[in-house]
Order: C-alpha cells, then sequence, then structure tokens
C-alpha cells in the first residue's frame, strides 16, 4: 500500500463546533459580532430592569404572589446569564458560558429553597400596612405547608373575618395527616403538623 495520509474524520474542530453559526475570520467580523452581542445585551438589560420595576409595583400595590416571586427569580439568573455571556463569550471563552450559565440556575433555585417561599409570601404579605383588611386568606391557604409557621405567626394581624377560615384550614391539614403514608413524608409537612398540634387549642377557638 502507499504511503497516503488518511485524515480522521473530525480532525477539524472546527467542523464540528456550533461556531460555524458566527464565522469570525477577521478582526472586523469579531469587533461587528462583539458591537452588536453587546448592544442585545444592552436592550436585553432593558427588559429585564423594566419586568423587574413592574413586579415590584405589583408586590406594593397587590401583595407578593408565587408568579411574581418565581418571575423575579427566573429575570435575576437570565441577568446574571448576560452578565456571564459578556464575561465569556465575548472575551473568547465560550467553552465556560454553558457551565457558569447552568451554575447561576443552580444558584438562584438554591437561594429560593433556603428564603423558602410560601413562607416569605405569607411574612410580606401580612407586613403590609393594609393587611388588616386587604390580607388574601384564601390565596394564603392555597400555598403548602411550608406556608404554616409564618401563618400560625401573624394570624392575629390578619382580618378578624378570616382569622377562622385559617384556623380551620389548618386543623383540617393536620387531622387528614393522620392518616397519610409514611412514605409520603417530608420535613414541611412534619413540622407544620408540629406546630399546628401545639396551637391546636389557640386554632380551636378560633375556628369557633
Amino acid at each position: 500500500m502507499g504511503s497516503a495520509i488518511v485524515e480522521a474524520p473530525f480532525e477539524n474542530h472546527d467542523d464540528v463546533e456550533l461556531d460555524w453559526l458566527a464565522r469570525l475570520d477577521t478582526p472586523v467580523h469579531t469587533l461587528v459580532y462583539r458591537v452588536l452581542a453587546g448592544v442585545l445585551v444592552a436592550l436585553l438589560a432593558v427588559v429585564i430592569v423594566s419586568g423587574l420595576q413592574r413586579m415590584r409595583l405589583y408586590t406594593l400595590e397587590l401583595g407578593l404572589t408565587e408568579l411574581r416571586l418565581y418571575t423575579t427569580a427566573f429575570m435575576l439568573w437570565i441577568a446574571l446569564g448576560a452578565i456571564w455571556f459578556l464575561a465569556t463569550v465575548l472575551r473568547d471563552h465560550r467553552e465556560r458560558f454553558l457551565f457558569g450559565a447552568s451554575m447561576a440556575g443552580l444558584g438562584v433555585a438554591l437561594i429560593l429553597n433556603l428564603i423558602n417561599p410560601d413562607d416569605l409570601i405569607v411574612r410580606t404579605n401580612a407586613a403590609r400596612q393594609d393587611a388588616p383588611s386587604r390580607f388574601d386568606g384564601s390565596y394564603t391557604l392555597g400555598l403548602s405547608n411550608d406556608s404554616t409557621p409564618a401563618l400560625l405567626d401573624v394570624l392575629d394581624d390578619v382580618p378578624a373575618q378570616q382569622r377562622g377560615l385559617i384556623a380551620r384550614r389548618l386543623l383540617n391539614r393536620w387531622e387528614s395527616a393522620q392518616n397519610q403514608d409514611w412514605r409520603s413524608w417530608n420535613y414541611g409537612r412534619w413540622h407544620a403538623w408540629t406546630l399546628t398540634a401545639a396551637n391546636e387549642e389557640r386554632l380551636r377557638a378560633l375556628a369557633g
């Protein structure tokens, strides 16, 4: 056989990377790409700031909800991703972008778990100046068991006509828990039921 050189199928790495979507063959191409990408990130920043301001106004006027809280968290993740894009992709370190963006998402999710969203929603809405007249007990009772500690703490601050409703719902949750299988156990439910049992006398008095 001759001494012909056989080239490996994927030896030319430029052909297998996604970089072919943005050919940066010359300094001019690179400059144009960076300028356009920077403008796009700037426009994205305007949208994010506008969205955050809108969520803030909704919360101030109407109170905090799951949708408003998670929407804010999602926009913060997008903002972190945009900043990481500027720090990596536009500085010729594209291989680092995906890992950093993923870590930013995990970080936001971890923070949400640490702050206990349902607990935060109850306490935020109960701390409003108009809480005695506008606290939405029906919405609050749709939250998970993680909201129970906060509900017990702020029960005296909510509208009087809603205290009985909240007390009855907490007692119903606790009583129905007696029939649940151990395989459905989690700390949030256990903690909520423990606190409800400790406050049973108070709750029954409010429930009438």
